[in-house]
């Protein structure tokens, strides 16, 4: 899969969300809108498709790795949290995003055990196709 390094990643994560959007079996979890993907952000997501924009960046980081925990994506995704006065902390992303995220990952057949399964590989390889034309 060195071909995924051959391609702008804004652009992968863009067209990869655009059909993850279409798939119906992909289920959003309660509140997905109003709660701050880390507790180190002020504000929760300001645009209505980053849960897809998200699910995207980490099958792109699965395809770059090779394979992925929920943990790992946690820190992938982490930030410093600003505590006023005292120093900046690096806090992880939140937990049930993450999880909920590899869930509709294995349940769309993307991901099996953390690895990406054949399917996920040819939809990767048709966005990569795509992007270099």
């Amino acid at each position: 899969m060195d071909e995924i390094y051959t391609v702008k990643t804004t652009d992968f994560v863009n067209i990869l969300k655009k059909s993850l959007q279409s798939n119906t079996d992909i289920t959003l979890p309660k509140d997905h809108d109003i709660l701050k993907t880390s507790t180190g952000k002020e504000n929760c997501p300001v645009s209505d498709d980053w849960y897809y924009a998200r699910m995207a960046a980490i099958l792109n980081l699965i395809a770059k790795k090779g394979n992925m925990t929920v943990e790992e994506a946690c820190v992938e995704f982490g930030n410093y949290k600003n505590r006023g006065r005292r120093p900046s902390m690096f806090v992880k992303a939140d937990e049930m995003f993450m999880k909920s995220i590899f869930e509709n990952l294995e349940k769309i057949g993307y991901l099996k055990e953390n690895k990406l399964t054949s399917n996920a590989k040819e939809i990767i390889m048709d966005v990569i196709q795509s992007l270099s034309e």
